[in-house]
C-alpha cells in the first residue's frame, strides 16, 4: 500500500471507529419531496428497476422499484455529490464500483453485496478520484481517473498502474467518456478522442480515424453494438472549454451532435445530426442501450428554460421532443410543472441522464430539483419524487398548494420547525422556501409561493399571530456563504399569517437578509430580528409589533462584523445573541461569537471563548437551569490558521465566564469537527441531541453530568441534521431537520406497527372453471387504534421488483381485481399497516395460484369462414362444414344445427357428430334459399356456447348453352370429387376454381381430366370455359 492509500484509508477510519448508539431504529422521511439538485443517474443492466441518483448534498439515493420509493445510504456506507456516485455495474448484480464522497475527499468504493455495505478501494487518485467504469463482462476490470490520469485494474481495485494521461493540446484535464471491453475492438474515450488498444487493454493510442473537426471536444458519449457494427454519437462543446466534473448547468456551451457508424472494424466519418435537432433545444447528455443502435437520446435545455429530452428512432437522422412539458402534456407532475406551486424553470435543465443499457424504454432525467422517469421509451412520465399516489394526472395544469407524501426522495433543506397546533407544523427551508402540514407531518404542502423568497429560517408566534422570517439569500452562514458577495446583496421580510399558517401576507420590508427573529420573553409586542449585512447588519428591534411598529438597530457587539444569527429572550429580560462567521479574501475574521446584552441591547458584554471568535451557530439555554446560568453553543472548525480544530460542543454553567468543549468529534482530525446544535428532551433533562455538519446526529443520556458521554446515533443514515425538535404534543416523537435531507422523525420506544394475514394464511390455490372469481384479502394491523392506513401490493414474481400494482386503502380487506391473473398463473401478494410514524415491514408473501380446471370448450369456424353465397345451375351441390373446438383433444361431440331463420325457432335439424366436419345433403335448399348455421362442441360434459351464425344463401343460375341435361355428361365424377375430375370431351378447354369466399385457387388449360388433390377438402366452385361458348360454372365438393 503506497502512502497516498494510506492517507485515505487515514480519513476514512473515523467513519468506521465512531463509538455508535441506536437510539431510535427508524428514522422515517418526510417532507414534500425533491427541490435539490440530483446528478449521476444509474440504471442498473441487470434490473431496471434498480435505479441510483446522486445529491449535491452529500446522499446517494437507490430506488428497487424504478422511483416509485427510494432508500439513501447511510453516510458513512458512500456518499453522493455533483460529480460522484455514479454506479459502475459489473457482470455480478452484487459487485459495483462508484466514488464516494467521505468529507473533502472522493473516493473509489466497492460492494460484493448489491449495496448494503460499501469498502474503500486502494486509491491512486489519493482522494480526488473523477471518474470510474467497470468492464460489464467482469468484476475485476476497471478504469479510475484523477483530474488527468486513466488508471487500469485488473483485480478489483486492489492495485493500478497508470495508462496515460489525457495530455492532448487544448484539452483541460482528463474527462473519461466511456470504454468498449470487447477484446477485439477495445477503447477508451476522452473528451480529445478515440483510444485503441491492441494488446488487450495493456496500452493505448490515439486513433485519428475518430477524428472531431478543429477545436471540438467531446462532452458526452454513447454507443450501441448491432451484431459485429458499432454506432458511436456524441455531444461536443469547444475542446478548450471541457473540463473533469462539468455539469450540465453549461449545456448552453452545445456545438454539435454527431454520430459514427464501425463496420467489421473500420469507422465511417462523424456525421453531424444537429440539423435535425428541435429548434431551441441544447443537449448537454447523449444516451443509447447498448444493443440498440436506431434510438438514441439526448438530454438538456431549451429556449423556455425546461428541461429537455430528445428522441430518434432512427439512428439519428431526426429528433422528436419526448418530455414535453407544455400543460404536462406527457408527466405525471409532482408540485413542479404548468400551474404548480413551481414552474419548470425550477428545474430548468437536465443534471443527470440514463438509458436502461438492456432496454431503451426505460428512461430518467434529474435536473436542479427533481428526477423523472418513463418506461414507456418517453412516450410517458411521472415525477419520482413523491408518493405516487399524490401524482397529477398528465395534461392539465396542477393545481397550487396541494399536498404532498415523501416517498424518500428529500434533498433539500429544513432549518426549523414550528408546531401551531397539535396537527398544523410549519416547515423553514431553503430554495423550496417553506412548508405546511395540516396532519402531523405526514403530508405537506407550499404555502409562500406569492413571495420572491428563497427562504424561511425561523418562526415565531404569539396566539393565533405567527411570523416567519425569509430571506433571498440560502444557506445562510454554511461555508458557501460567508462572504460579503454571497449575503449583502440580500434581502429579506417578516411575514405573518392568522389563519394557522395557510395563507400569509407581507408585514415587514427589510433591506436585509432576516435569518432570525424572537418575541420578548416579557413582551409579547416585542420582537428582535438578525439581519445579515457586513456593515448595517446586526440585531434589530420593534416595540410595537401589534400595531406595525418601526424597526431599529441595536448597538453592534464588540468584534461583530454584521453576521448576527441566534437571538435567546431571558427570563430576566438579558438578550443573549450568537454571530457567526465571516470572511474576507482568504481568512475568517475574528468577528463570531457569543454576547449578552443586560440593557435591551444598548450594552454588549462578549462571553464568547477563544474558539467562538471565527464561526458559531447556535446556542440553546439548558432548561434544567431555571436561573438561566447554563448554556451549550455549537461551535465550527474553520480553515486556514486560528479557526483550526477548535469546533465542538461548548457548556458554560455561569453565563459565560467560564466554556467546556464536553463534545469533541472524530472528524478532528480532518479539520470538520462542526457541531451546530443540540436540544434537550423537554421532560428528561439529562438526554441531548446533538447535530453536526458532516458526523451525523448524537446523543447522550448523561448531560447534567461533569464529563457527558456522548455517542452516534447509528441509525441515523443523514450526515448533516440541523435541528432537533421535539413534538410538544408528544415528546417520544421525535424531529429532525437536515441540510439536504429534508425532514427524519424517530419514535422513542416506540414499537413499529405490525400485520398479519387474516384470509388467506398460506399460500392458496384458487380454482375455477369459466369466470375468474373475486378474492376477498384480509388482513388486520397492531395495535389497532393507531394503524391509519394499510398497503398491499402483488406481482408476478416473489421478488416484488416488478410489481403489478400497490394500492393504498384505509381498510383491512381488498377485492383483488378479475383482470389480475391469467390462466394458470401464480401472484404474490403482500401488506403492510402505516401508524402515522413508520410503516410495519411487508408481510411474508402469499401466494395465490389461479388453475382453470374444466374449462368450458370453444368452437370456431374452419369452412366456410363467412357468410357465402353459393351459386348452381342445375343441381345444389353437397357443402362440406369444417370446424375445430378447444381445449384441443378434449372435444366428445359436436352439433350443427340449421335453420330459415336466424333465431333457430324453427330449427330444421341439428345434426350430432364426434368429427369436425359435416357434409349438408344437397335436399336442403331450395331455389334461392338463405339458410342459417351454428356450431357447438361438448368437453367433460359441458357445451361451448354456439357460435357466431354463418349465413349460406343458395343461387340457382340459368344455363344458357346447354340445351338438355344430359350435356352435364361432359363431366364425370365430378361430386363428391376425390383427386380428379373426369372430362369426356376431347377437346381442350380452359378451367378456373374458387374457393366459396371467391378466391381463385386454381386456372388452367386441360384435357379430359383436372387434378385436384392439392385442394384442401371443402367445397368450391369450379367455371368450364369452351371457345366460342359462354362460361358453364358449378359446384363441387372435395
Amino acid at each position: 500500500m503506497n502512502l497516498k492509500s494510506l492517507f485515505i484509508l487515514c480519513i476514512l477510519l473515523p467513519f468506521f471507529c465512531i463509538p455508535l448508539f441506536s437510539q431510535s431504529e427508524l428514522w422515517s422521511p418526510r417532507g414534500i419531496g425533491g427541490g435539490g439538485a440530483l446528478f449521476s443517474i444509474s440504471i442498473s443492466p441487470h434490473n431496471p428497476a434498480n435505479v441510483h441518483v446522486s445529491c449535491d448534498m452529500s446522499q446517494l439515493f437507490n430506488s428497487v422499484d424504478f422511483g416509485e420509493s427510494w432508500n439513501v445510504y447511510h453516510f458513512t456506507s458512500v456518499g453522493g455529490s455533483n460529480i460522484t456516485g455514479k454506479i459502475a455495474y459489473t457482470s455480478d448484480s452484487n459487485v459495483q464500483y462508484t466514488i464516494s464522497r467521505f468529507g473533502d475527499a472522493k473516493v473509489p468504493v466497492k460492494t460484493v453485496d448489491g449495496g448494503k455495505q460499501w469498502t474503500p478501494l486502494t486509491d491512486p487518485t489519493n482522494g480526488s478520484a473523477f471518474y470510474l467504469l467497470a468492464n460489464p463482462q467482469s468484476t475485476m476490470e476497471l478504469l479510475l481517473t484523477d483530474y488527468t490520469t486513466i488508471f487500469r485494474s485488473m483485480d478489483g481495485g486492489k492495485s493500478w498502474r497508470i495508462l496515460f494521461k489525457e495530455l492532448t493540446p487544448n484539452s483541460e484535464g482528463c474527462l473519461l467518456l466511456g470504454a468498449l471491453w470487447d477484446p477485439s475492438f477495445k477503447c477508451i474515450i476522452t473528451q480529445a478522442g478515440v483510444y485503441i488498444s491492441s494488446d488487450n487493454g495493456n496500452s493505448y493510442v490515439k486513433d485519428q480515424r475518430f477524428a472531431l473537426p478543429s477545436l471540438e471536444g467531446m462532452n458526452s458519449f454513447a454507443y450501441a453494438k448491432s451484431g459485429n457494427n458499432y454506432r458511436f454519437m456524441c455531444i461536443t462543446h469547444s475542446l478548450s472549454g471541457i473540463y473533469p466534473g462539468k455539469t450540465g448547468a453549461e449545456f448552453r456551451d452545445f456545438m454539435n451532435i454527431y454520430t459514427l457508424d464501425i463496420q467489421n472494424g473500420i469507422p465511417s466519418s462523424w456525421v453531424s445530426r444537429t440539423s435535425s435537432l428541435p429548434t431551441g433545444t441544447k443537449p448537454f447528455f447523449c444516451g443509447m442501450s447498448a444493443t440498440n443502435t436506431d434510438i438514441l437520446y439526448l438530454a438538456g435545455g431549451n429556449a423556455m428554460n425546461h428541461p429537455s429530452v430528445l428522441k430518434s428512432i432512427d439512428g439519428g437522422k431526426t429528433f422528436i421532443s419526448v418530455f414535453n412539458t407544455v400543460n404536462n402534456n406527457n408527466i405525471k407532475t409532482g408540485w413542479s410543472g404548468t400551474g404548480g406551486d413551481r414552474d419548470w424553470t425550477y428545474g430548468e435543465y437536465a443534471l443527470g441522464f440514463d438509458v436502461s443499457p438492456n432496454d431503451p424504454n426505460y428512461v430518467a432525467v434529474s435536473d436542479l430539483g427533481f428526477i423523472h422517469l418513463s418506461s414507456s421509451g418517453g412516450s410517458d412520465w411521472f415525477a419520482g419524487y413523491t408518493a405516487s399516489n399524490t401524482l397529477n394526472k398528465t395534461g392539465s395544469p396542477i393545481t397550487q398548494n396541494k399536498s404532498y407524501v415523501s416517498n424518500g426522495l428529500e434533498n433539500t433543506t429544513a432549518w426549523n420547525l414550528h408546531w401551531v397546533n397539535d396537527s398544523t407544523i410549519l416547515c423553514a427551508n431553503s430554495d423550496i422556501k417553506g412548508t405546511r402540514s395540516t396532519n402531523g407531518g405526514n403530508s405537506w404542502q407550499h404555502v409562500y409561493n406569492s413571495f420572491g423568497i428563497n427562504s424561511v429560517y425561523a418562526i415565531a408566534q404569539y396566539r393565533n399571530t405567527i411570523y416567519a422570517a425569509t430571506s433571498t439569500i440560502h444557506d445562510i452562514y454554511q461555508s458557501t456563504y460567508l462572504t460579503d458577495s454571497r449575503i449583502d446583496n440580500g434581502k429579506g421580510s417578516i411575514l405573518v399569517s392568522t389563519d394557522n399558517g395557510n395563507t400569509w401576507s407581507n408585514k415587514w420590508s427589510l433591506n436585509y437578509g432576516v435569518v432570525w427573529i424572537a418575541l420578548d420573553a416579557n413582551d409579547s409586542n416585542t420582537m428582535y430580528a438578525a439581519l445579515a449585512h457586513s456593515i448595517n447588519g446586526g440585531i434589530y428591534v420593534n416595540n410595537d409589533i401589534q400595531h406595525g411598529g418601526q424597526w431599529k438597530k441595536l448597538s453592534s457587539p464588540p468584534r461583530t462584523e454584521g453576521h448576527p444569527f441566534n437571538i435567546r429572550s431571558l427570563k430576566d429580560g438579558s438578550l443573549l445573541v450568537t454571530y457567526s462567521g465571516r470572511r474576507v479574501g482568504n481568512a475568517f475574521t475574528a468577528s463570531s461569537g457569543v454576547y449578552l446584552s443586560t440593557d435591551k441591547g444598548n450594552t454588549w458584554i462578549d462571553k464568547s471563548s477563544a474558539e467562538m471568535k471565527y464561526w458559531t451557530k447556535d446556542i440553546i439555554i439548558d432548561p434544567e437551569d431555571p436561573q438561566q446560568q447554563t448554556w451549550y453553543v455549537g461551535v465550527w472548525s474553520g480553515w486556514g490558521g486560528a479557526p483550526n480544530n477548535v469546533g465542538g460542543l461548548y457548556k458554560t454553567k455561569n453565563r459565560g465566564s467560564s466554556w467546556t468543549r464536553i463534545l469533541d468529534l472524530p472528524s478532528r482530525s480532518q479539520n470538520t469537527n462542526r457541531v451546530t446544535s443540540c436540544t434537550i428532551h423537554p421532560s428528561n433533562h439529562k438526554e441531548m441531541y446533538v447535530t453536526t455538519e458532516t458526523d451525523g446526529l448524537w446523543y447522550s443520556d448523561n448531560i447534567q453530568v461533569e464529563t457527558p458521554q456522548f455517542k452516534q446515533i447509528a441509525s441515523f443514515p443523514f450526515r448533516q441534521p440541523e435541528r432537533v425538535c421535539f413534538n410538544p404534543r408528544n415528546p417520544e416523537e421525535v424531529w429532525v431537520t437536515t441540510f439536504g435531507n429534508g425532514l427524519r422523525v424517530g419514535h422513542r420506544n416506540q414499537q413499529p406497527p405490525s400485520v398479519q394475514w387474516v384470509n388467506p394464511t398460506m399460500d392458496t390455490t384458487i380454482a375455477y372453471s369459466d369466470t375468474v372469481p373475486s378474492i376477498q384479502i384480509m388482513w388486520s394491523g397492531k395495535t389497532d387504534a393507531s394503524i391509519m392506513q394499510s398497503q398491499i401490493r402483488y406481482a408476478p414474481d416473489s421478488t416484488f421488483l416488478f410489481k403489478t400494482d400497490t394500492i393504498t386503502t384505509k381498510g383491512y380487506n381488498y377485492q383483488l381485481p378479475k383482470t389480475i391473473p391469467g390462466n394458470d398463473s401464480s401472484w404474490y401478494l403482500q401488506a403492510r399497516v402505516y401508524d402515522g410514524n413508520q410503516w410495519s415491514a411487508w408481510t411474508t408473501a402469499l401466494c395465490l395460484t389461479y388453475k382453470k380446471t374444466n374449462p368450458k370448450p370453444v368452437v370456431s369456424w374452419e369452412s366456410p369462414m363467412n357468410d357465402t353465397t353459393i351459386t348452381y345451375s342445375l343441381t345444389p351441390p353437397l357443402l362440406l362444414i369444417q370446424w375445430s373446438g378447444t381445449p384441443v383433444g378434449d372435444i366428445q361431440e359436436s352439433q350443427l344445427r340449421y335453420s330459415t331463420g336466424a333465431t333457430f325457432q324453427f330449427v330444421t335439424d341439428t345434426v350430432t357428430t364426434n368429427t369436425f366436419s359435416l357434409q349438408i345433403p344437397s335436399s336442403i335448399p331450395g331455389k334461392d334459399s338463405l339458410w342459417f348455421l351454428q356450431l357447438r362442441v361438448q368437453s367433460n360434459k359441458q357445451w361451448s356456447d354456439w357460435s357466431r351464425i354463418i349465413q349460406l344463401r343458395y343461387k340457382k343460375e340459368a344455363v344458357s348453352w346447354i340445351d338438355d341435361i344430359s350435356d352435364m355428361n361432359y363431366f364425370i365424377q365430378y361430386n363428391p370429387a376425390t383427386s380428379t375430375i373426369e372430362c369426356s370431351d376431347p377437346e381442350e378447354f380452359k378451367a378456373e376454381i374458387y374457393s366459396l369466399d371467391g378466391k381463385l385457387v386454381m386456372i388452367g388449360t386441360f384435357m379430359q381430366r383436372i387434378d385436384i388433390r392439392f385442394l384442401s377438402k371443402g367445397t368450391y366452385m369450379l367455371m368450364f370455359i369452351k371457345k366460342g361458348k359462354p362460361p358453364i360454372s358449378f359446384q363441387f365438393v372435395r
